[in-house]
């Protein structure tokens, strides 16, 4: 299952939604491309062991 979670760009600023799957594991990283600026966003997800909750954070690359 996919969940789209709001994430706001550590460069430009600006609010989008992303999609994020909770089947790659417990703890993720990758880089998303700021959908308004392009700059490269290190994006942390974080679940718990049944992911219902979780935490979405991104920083810069």
């Amino acid at each position: 299952m996919l969940y789209d979670v709001s994430l706001t760009c550590p460069f430009c600023f600006e609010s989008f939604w992303i999609e994020v799957d909770p089947s790659g594991g417990p703890s993720q990283n990758w880089i998303y491309d700021c959908e308004v600026c392009c700059r490269p966003i290190e994006v942390q997800a974080t679940w718990d062991e049944d992911a219902e909750n979780y935490v979405v954070e991104g920083g810069r690359s």
